[in-house]
């Protein structure tokens, strides 16, 4: 992966609902939901889970509280890897991947468990489209009703599992009403902002594990140290780059802000010049960056409508992440460290 947003795991969570729909991994072993989106704010960790069946708990105030078990936490690895085999191999996207299902599973419980006491029930006419458009997805019911089989699911079973993600649905459709529509200035802002562009290279030393983190920091800032004393940051790149674009010397191509997550952008939007490279190794959930900046240009305004979609789309994602955060706020997760071994309150970029 690139530090590109949209290469990110979590553009993969975004059907992943659906593919345990179909993979028989609904939420028949826990107590409440299954799986989400990531935000930034801490959750409020408890002891430590000792019994090795549990993944991870969540223990809410005048709840029931609700368990991922061992054997579904696995199913689920099991399921998005064979979706999408490449991340088994990767120790970085991988861990990726386990702190995703737990975050999942928390968002999912968290909300669905705010919208049961709201007294809020899904959409039928949402439902039953939902159903449409599965059945319109088979030849025949009995292809359907087999491929169900397979999967240990039944019509009913099926139904109640796209109630809850409607449900779902629903909620997080209240929990963004208070984003508001941004004014023709700060439309005008931000396309303004969006036109600016920079061309950089970079050199990504990926972390394959917590306890290497250190080790990878150092082997990152010793490159930056031959690069500051005179060594091609091309020919670097291609001996110690860790993604695609180590094959043309880290060069990413001209990009805005929006692109990339927020401290790389950050950081090659800091450096003035052609041929400048940041003083330091630049941190972000795929590990640690060296940044030297090649271009700059002014690219076209962008349309007006993509400007404004993108800006309702962040505002929608702060008004989520502020009233998830409340929700945050009533819970208590405890998880087994053998089994999910990140730390969720590490920050993560969106």
């Amino acid at each position: 992966m690139t530090v590109f947003k949209q290469a990110r795991l979590q553009s993969l969570f975004a059907a992943f609902a659906v593919v345990l729909l179909l993979a028989g991994c609904g939420g028949e072993d826990t107590d409440a939901g299954d799986d989400g989106e990531v935000s930034e704010s801490q959750y409020r960790m408890g002891e430590p889970i000792t019994d090795s069946t549990y993944a991870l708990v969540v223990e809410m105030e005048g709840e029931e509280d609700a368990a991922l078990t061992r054997a579904v936490f696995q199913e689920r690895f099991q399921t998005f890897i064979q979706q999408v085999p490449a991340v088994a191999v990767d120790p970085t996207q991988s861990r990726e991947l386990r702190r995703g299902i737990a975050e999942e599973f928390i968002r999912r419980t968290l909300i669905q468990a705010e919208a049961e006491k709201l007294g809020l029930v899904p959409d039928t006419a949402k439902v039953s489209e939902q159903i449409r458009m599965i059945r319109g997805s088979f030849s025949s019911e009995e292809q359907l009703n087999q491929i169900l089989a397979q999967r240990g699911l039944t019509m009913d079973s099926l139904r109640s599992s796209i109630e809850e993600e409607v449900l779902l649905q629903q909620m997080q459709e209240r929990m963004i009403e208070d984003a508001t529509e941004p004014t023709a200035e700060e439309l005008a802002e931000f396309r303004e902002e969006q036109s600016q562009q920079v061309r950089a290279q970079h050199i990504l030393f990926r972390v394959p594990e917590p306890s290497k983190k250190d080790s990878v920091y150092e082997q990152a800032e010793t490159v930056l140290d031959s690069i500051q004393a005179g060594a091609d940051f091309a020919e670097m790149a291609a001996r110690y780059g860790s993604d695609g674009t180590r094959t043309r010397g880290g060069d990413l191509g001209y990009f805005s802000k929006a692109d990339m997550v927020a401290p790389f952008a950050d950081a090659a939007f800091a450096l003035s010049d052609s041929g400048d490279v940041a003083q330091e190794p630049v941190e972000t959930s795929f590990g640690y960056h060296l940044i030297r900046l090649t271009g700059r240009r002014t690219a076209e305004l962008m349309d007006s409508t993509q400007a404004h979609a993108m800006l309702m789309q962040e505002r929608q994602r702060e008004a989520f992440d502020a009233a998830y955060d409340e929700l945050r706020q009533g819970a208590v997760v405890r998880v087994n460290p053998n089994i999910i071994d990140v730390d969720l309150n590490e920050p993560i970029e969106q």
